[in-house]
């Protein structure tokens, strides 16, 4: 289980960056969504996303943990 969680560090961390600045940029600019949305779905979006950070920022670190246990012994 170490090892596999190990190797998704990067990508863990990667998806976690990403939810993270595309959730910055719609909160302080609100663009793209409004372009296609009403300001109701692009907050209840931005919701949702925030839902998605606090799910991915323990995954995150389990694996940063992993990934350096694993590193050690190796």
């Amino acid at each position: 289980m170490r090892n596999f969680l190990s190797k998704l560090w990067p990508w863990s961390l990667i998806v976690y960056v990403l939810v993270f600045a595309f959730g910055v940029e719609i909160a302080i600019f609100g663009y793209p969504l409004l372009w296609i949305f009403d300001a109701n779905v692009t907050y209840t979006i931005q919701w949702s996303l925030a839902f998605i950070m606090v799910i991915l920022w323990p995954v995150s670190i389990t694996t940063a943990l992993a990934h350096d246990i694993e590193k050690k012994e190796n």
